[in-house]
């Protein structure tokens, strides 16, 4: 994945500080749905002074031309309790932004990564270059199999490996699992059978019950796919394979566990001797592609937390790039496989449970 920041600030300000911190995220919740004057109570019981609640305003969106509507239609009012509201959380909002800089083990702003140095745990992440980028997964991981076939590959990574019955579990929503049953669960299911599922206390802490993962015959997500392999080849571009249709189902479950820690393992220089399953990882990133070019681009979001970008993240690249340049645009290439969502409240909530 390339990862690229823009409009980035030569130097530390304190208006970079405020908007890395969560201070303008909690005033733009006030925004989205303002805080209304309850009803004034002349009752002996209660006081009579105005009370501020929220609930009854305008609820937030995610369509940022319904925000920008909602906005525009603010009233006087409105405005009023807005502010009166959020000043009555500000004061801790900033104490708690300023404890946590001051805990920073940097005093130099110039040094300080603000938009990643707000965490009370941090480690730096890690990426490579262009040329990692344009080397590809072969270089790194060497050619797929395709002899008997690719499929067939595939399939012994999963079932006849050493690690293929070693149980794993997901550090998201505690799945325990082989590598064997995840490729069965995707490929074969058996009628009736009680795969490994999501554990029910990391359910309700996801508040995602409902969204627990269901056995789906492979057949399902094959007629999915011959739908879009019409809009591939409309527009001139490869179709897509049963065998990368296995692979991102594969991926898309508890096996991410197995693959990115080999990929950051091998990315990372050190002596890997596990297996690679290189022609699985392979066939993933060229589904990715391939969906990839009937995808409207989007801004998407990705929930790391507690980490530090690295220098070659900040850096300007060889292309004669100036780091005075207001508009400095930098980028760097994600060792790993990532899940990302075009919606980055949901991904901050997702973060923060």
């Amino acid at each position: 994945m390339t990862v690229y920041a823009g409009h980035l600030a030569a130097k530390w300000t304190t208006l970079s500080f405020l908007s890395a911190s969560p201070i303008l995220g909690e005033l733009a919740k006030f925004v989205n749905n303002p805080p209304v004057p309850a009803t004034v109570c002349l009752s002996s019981e209660v006081s009579s002074s105005p009370q501020l609640h929220s609930g009854d305003g305008a609820q937030s969106t995610e369509d940022p031309a319904d925000e920008f509507q909602s906005i525009l239609s603010l009233t006087p009012e409105q405005i009023d309790s807005i502010a009166r509201a959020f000043g009555q959380v500000l004061p801790g909002l900033l104490k708690e932004a300023i404890n946590m800089l001051t805990a920073q083990p940097v005093r130099d702003p110039e040094s300080l990564n603000t938009k990643f140095m707000l965490s009370k745990s941090n480690f730096t992440y890690s990426y490579s270059d262009l040329a990692t980028f344009f080397g590809g997964l072969v270089k790194i991981l060497g050619n797929p199999n395709v002899v008997p076939s690719l499929e067939e590959n595939m399939r012994r990574e999963h079932v006849v490996c050493t690690d293929s019955n070693v149980e794993f579990t997901t550090g998201n929503y505690n799945i325990t699992t082989t590598p064997k049953l995840e490729w069965e669960f995707v490929v074969s299911p058996l009628p009736g059978w009680q795969y490994p599922c999501e554990t029910l206390q990391a359910q309700q802490h996801a508040r995602q019950a409902q969204h627990a993962r269901q056995v789906i015959p492979l057949d399902t997500f094959l007629k999915v796919m011959e739908t879009i392999n019409i809009q591939l080849a409309a527009v001139g571009h490869t179709i897509l394979l049963r065998e990368e249709v296995i692979a991102l189902r594969l991926y898309t479950g508890p096996m991410f566990a197995k693959y990115n820690p080999l990929l950051r393992q091998v990315l990372s220089g050190k002596e890997y001797t596990g297996n690679r399953y290189v022609n699985t990882i392979i066939a993933i990133n060229s589904g990715i592609l391939k969906l990839s070019k009937i995808q409207k681009a989007v801004k998407v979001f990705c929930g790391l937390s507690g980490g530090m970008l690295p220098e070659e993240f900040w850096k300007p690249n060889a292309h004669g790039v100036k780091e005075a340049d207001p508009h400095l645009m930098v980028e760097g290439q994600d060792l790993l496989l990532r899940d990302t969502i075009s919606s980055r409240r949901r991904e901050v909530a997702q973060e923060q449970c």
